[in-house]
């Protein structure tokens, strides 16, 4: 039987989209597995309360919760150890704040080591600083309260502390090692000169199924496929494929890890690497739940936590899926797609070949025959255009890259912008 929950909210002056906000806390909790039956709000000018309500909505809460016969209270906002502890002398039940529902639900989801110690640096960081509360990973030893006592209680605090704070730099330091060998196989990308195109969104908005539409219509092996759920977070891990547009243009498309509004700044920090495959993209192809009321404010979220992360200037294509679901109406600049069914990819197909064009050149280049043993080098890494033979060589129409064309430029013979 699913666990009972009071959801309490707090609508402050900053807060523009306070009943989206509560909608997507309600899913982040059946996401969890916690069913909400209530939901407590109240307007105040922050969230900075001792005990995050005033004392009469507490009330409140407390005749709810008996009257539901509730087993959680969720609060909508990540609560501070001083608000935790008050809460915790309070609430005869189980607090979650909004960052603990998130984490679970990632700690849930994580199948890769890397994830799974990414997790956990996150989980712990946010037990550091409320390490003397019920949420703390030692607080079963924590029984201090009388004055006798209080002095051993502080100093096992403190002990606590540490041992957390020496269990996050050794997850980070295991993790540091995975980075490593992260940036070994992006160089290797970057050595064949291929374009990386990165899948970003709000969690569940359909980057998992858009990737494996791409596979089906290039007509590549279903064994690339990647796992798909309709879940939130359903993908915790970057995934990489190799595959071949239509032009003959040699991609690597990548999923990365669904956003989400207030990410816990924990969990961007705890997955930085997993989150600089965006940075390394050619190009970000957004993929908006045009299925969703909220895809233009989830949107929004989505380019905010982008620009964050430092990747809000890298070129990118507005991909409106699920549109099988919806009548939404499509910007000029966007590609209206659905991914389950695979009703337009070639229009996004064609999209992505011409943003790719824009960032390459044309070149001629002459390869005496002497030289001969390029050709095969020039085919695997630039786009062959034409290729006609002479009488003391090859002349070969390539699109490619500035840069690495750049190595042949003793073989130019035409240059078209």
């Amino acid at each position: 039987m699913k666990p009972i929950a009071i959801l309490v909210a707090l609508e402050t002056p900053e807060r523009k989209d306070f009943e989206q906000e509560i909608r997507e806390t309600e899913a982040l909790a059946e996401a969890c597995d916690i069913t909400v039956a209530q939901t407590l709000t109240q307007k105040a000018a922050s969230t900075a309360s001792p005990t995050y309500i005033k004392s009469g909505k507490l009330e409140e809460l407390l005749q709810a919760i008996e009257a539901q016969k509730a087993d959680v209270v969720l609060f909508n906002d990540e609560l501070s150890g001083s608000q935790l502890r008050n809460l915790e002398e309070r609430l005869p039940v189980t607090i979650l704040d909004r960052t603990q529902l998130i984490l679970r639900i990632f700690e849930q989801r994580a199948k890769t080591r890397e994830a799974k110690l990414q997790v956990q640096v996150a989980e712990l960081t946010y037990q550091l600083p409320r390490s003397n509360t019920r949420h703390g990973s030692f607080a079963g030893r924590q029984q201090g309260g009388g004055s006798r006592n209080r002095g051993s209680g502080e100093s096992q605090i403190e002990i606590n502390r540490r041992h957390l704070k020496s269990r996050i730099q050794d997850l980070q330091e295991e993790l540091r090692i995975m980075e490593i060998q992260r940036q070994t196989q992006r160089k290797q990308r970057l050595k064949k000169d291929l374009p990386n195109i990165a899948l970003v969104g709000y969690t569940n908005a359909g980057k998992s199924t858009l990737m494996n539409a791409f596979i089906k219509f290039l007509d590549e092996k279903e064994s690339k496929f990647a796992q798909t759920k309709d879940m939130l977070f359903a993908t915790l891990d970057t995934a990489s494929r190799g595959l071949s547009l239509r032009n003959g243009k040699n991609i690597v498309l990548t999923d990365t890890v669904g956003f989400v509004s207030h990410l816990p700044h924990g969990l961007i920090k705890a997955f930085r690497s997993t989150l600089e495959e965006i940075l390394e993209a050619d190009i970000l192809l957004h993929v908006i739940d045009a299925a969703h009321p909220d895809a233009m404010k989830q949107a929004e979220i989505t380019l905010a936590t982008i620009k964050e992360i430092g990747a809000g200037d890298i070129p990118m294509i507005n991909v409106f899926n699920k549109t099988d679901k919806s009548c939404f109406d499509v910007p000029v600049d966007g590609v209206r797609i659905s991914a389950k069914f695979g009703t337009g990819m070639e229009e996004l197909i064609s999209a992505v070949e011409h943003q790719l064009s824009l960032s390459e050149i044309q070149v001629q280049l002459f390869i005496p025959f002497e030289n001969q043993n390029l050709i095969s080098k020039i085919r695997s890494e630039f786009r062959i255009l034409s290729m006609t033979e002479t009488e003391t060589g090859t002349l070969v129409q390539v699109s490619g890259s500035p840069d690495k064309l750049a190595a042949y430029r003793i073989f130019f013979r035409i240059v078209n912008q």
